[in-house]
């Protein structure tokens, strides 16, 4: 495997489904939707008898397959940059699938053509040309970076989630502060005891509710009703 935790690299395809921005993830998924819904230009003309839809129905199979088309091509060029600035690194079998892994160059990369997703394979210019079994990570430093964030995303998604919780009943905390706390740990992957804490104080301060309160949670009058 090379250098590093084998469990941090990951296959072409899964890079570009890891390492890319969510906003165009959205964006080709869609596209590729809508797509495979279409079938294509060729089934828009077969089921299409007068020449205006015939030629209505191959503009708008060419537009959908042209969307596809330039939303994957922005999913590979973001991957392909964060590799050339070295936010992300490489390795690769030169020539051989069975050839010793060894690092890919980040500039290597400008010049780079993707040969297959499915066996993680890139061709570059000069010999070999061919790397198979490709992996990619996060550089070291910009893992650190990226837990970094994924701990405040988890922090955010939880006071969220409290505020949520609190402003539907504001003046009695139904749970012990433990069992939202138990909850938010699983639920919230990342989250800390201490993200927790902040999240809870935020979340009463923003709500202005009671669950703050010392003292067990008051028994709802169901509750009662069904204990009788």
């Amino acid at each position: 495997m090379g250098s590093g935790d084998a469990n941090n690299w990951r296959s072409l395809k899964e890079a570009l489904w890891e390492f890319t921005p969510r906003d165009l993830q959205i964006k080709y998924k869609d596209a590729l939707e809508a797509w495979r819904r279409a079938g294509s230009p060729s089934r828009f003309v077969r089921y299409s008898s007068a020449t205006a839809s015939r030629d209505f129905a191959q503009q708008h199979g060419r537009k959908l397959f042209h969307d596809k088309k330039v939303h994957g091509k922005n999913l590979q060029e973001a991957l392909r940059k964060d590799l050339v600035s070295g936010a992300l690194r490489a390795e690769g079998c030169p020539g051989s699938p069975n050839a010793q892994r060894v690092p890919i160059r980040a500039d290597a990369w400008r010049l780079a053509r993707f040969r297959s997703w499915e066996y993680s394979t890139i061709a570059l210019p000069g010999e070999p040309s061919l790397f198979f079994n490709v992996r990619i990570s996060l550089a070291p430093e910009k893992a650190a970076d990226r837990q970094c964030i994924a701990r405040a995303d988890a922090e955010t998604a939880c006071r969220e989630w409290l505020i949520a919780l609190m402003g539907a009943n504001p003046e009695q905390r139904p749970k012990p502060k433990a069992h939202y706390q138990r909850d938010a740990l699983s639920r919230f992957e990342g989250l800390s005891i201490r993200s927790f804490h902040r999240a809870w104080d935020a979340a009463i301060e923003i709500t202005g509710s009671q669950w703050n309160l010392a003292g067990r949670p008051k028994k709802s009058p169901q509750a009662k009703s069904k204990r009788q």
